[in-house]
């Protein structure tokens, strides 16, 4: 009788997971069920060039049957609500229980506001699709208002509270882009200011030191204002203040500060340590449930330096992967095989032309060609998940096609890539 393996998510980890699955699997070895909040699946790493307008929303999202071959793959739009451990069910919030023998987890994570006072309410946040489009919009008419009110500092400032990987993609992106943005609505770039505040000793903490270097010069060179060593100690419609006593005001206030990962894993009892990921074995299962995997920003996963990688989508795809290939062990009885990531680059945008880049190795770059490189990890991914004719599909959309108008929603530009 065939297992019922269940996937619980769509991003980087579920997609590759799934995919293994069913190109590697017999109909009458396992039921695969994938099941997502939303029906598509949507590139995490380009959610700050949405933001920033530099691309249209439908631009990084596929609809999920794109993804999979429907004869093997059930695809469930709903939302999870826990698991059901005991039981061995997913629970959802509108259909009923999902039962499985094999649960693959992998539902991302949530924004980690570290207790600041006020942040969760009045900071919008770039975890989502939906999250970006806000963002966009909010930026847009924080321009508009400027051009109306030019003596209102609360409208030409754009607050940007942490400057990891994310934030400063952010900043830089929609620096590059602040001139047009500008012309297009009436108001001179130079009213327009970009502030990042980080509570680190630097910008890309843990990056190697000449990129961080190279990357906080160009931002400052762009006309960004840098704030670190100096934490947000809380927020308000139109504050934030910081623990030095410094007070920034705007009506547009950004976290990209960090993450956790999503509720559901402690909601649902498993074991999980520091900002609630999972706590894995060297199999990514779940401690105490063999029958559970975990993947992406869910899991605890340890490096070979004995400290917790970072959540990335690279990983997240190794370890998807990793486990589908494991599953189907597990399925023929044979024995499982220890994960160990091998993470070949960092890689991320600081404008939109310039990037960094740093191998393993030692290997690094900034400049075009590090943006090359980044672009080119893109590309790379939408042909794995989607073979040759999609990728021309994509490239034909971002130079080709005309552009969304601006009052289009998010929900008009995502039907219209699911039509």
């Amino acid at each position: 009788m065939a297992k019922r393996v269940v996937i619980a998510g769509a991003g980087y980890g579920g997609v590759a997971c799934a995919q293994h699955l069913q190109k590697h699997t017999r109909p009458d070895e396992c039921e695969i069920t994938v099941v997502n909040k939303l029906p598509y699946h949507s590139m995490q790493t380009q959610l700050h060039e949405i933001a920033a307008w530099s691309r249209e929303p439908d631009e990084i999202v596929v609809p999920l049957e794109y993804l999979f071959d429907t004869r093997r793959v059930q695809i469930g739009v709903d939302e999870i609500d826990h698991v059901d451990l005991e039981n061995r069910q997913l629970v959802v919030r509108e259909g009923k229980p999902i039962a499985y023998d094999v649960l693959i987890l992998g539902v991302g994570s949530v924004p980690e506001y570290f207790n600041i006072e006020g942040l969760a309410e009045y900071a919008m946040t770039l975890n989502s699709v939906q999250n970006a489009v806000k963002v966009r919009k909010a930026i847009y008419h924080a321009l508009e208002m400027a051009r109306e009110n030019p003596d209102d500092p609360l409208w030409s400032t754009i607050l940007i509270g942490g400057a990891g990987l994310t934030g400063v993609e952010l900043a830089g992106e929609l620096a590059d882009n602040l001139p047009d943005l500008c012309e297009r609505v009436g108001i001179s770039p130079s009213k327009i200011r970009i502030v990042v505040v980080e509570a680190m000793q630097t910008v890309l903490p843990g990056m190697d030191p000449d990129l961080v270097s190279h990357a906080k010069q160009y931002l400052e060179e762009k006309g960004i204002q840098i704030y670190t060593g100096v934490p947000i100690a809380r927020a308000s419609t139109d504050l934030l203040e910081l623990g030095d006593g410094t007070q920034l005001r705007s009506k547009t206030i950004i976290w990209t500060g960090g993450v956790r990962s999503n509720p559901i894993l402690e909601a649902s009892g498993f074991e999980c340590a520091a900002r609630g990921r999972a706590k894995v074995n060297e199999f990514l299962q779940a401690e105490g449930h063999e029958e559970v995997f975990v993947i992406g920003d869910c899991a605890l996963t340890i490096g070979e330096n004995g400290r917790p990688m970072p959540p990335t989508a690279q990983l997240a795809e190794q370890e998807g992967d990793w486990v589908g290939a494991n599953v189907i062990r597990l399925l023929r009885h044979e024995a499982l095989q220890s994960f160990h990531p091998d993470i070949v680059a960092t890689v991320g945008s600081v404008g939109r032309h310039l990037g960094i880049a740093l191998f393993k190795g030692g290997r690094k770059h900034f400049g075009g060609f590090a943006h090359f490189l980044k672009s080119g990890v893109n590309w790379q991914y939408w042909l794995r998940i989607g073979g040759l004719g999609f990728l021309f599909h994509q490239w034909f959309h971002r130079h080709w096609q005309q552009p969304l108008p601006l009052e289009s929603t998010e929900t008009e530009a995502l039907q219209e890539v699911q039509a």
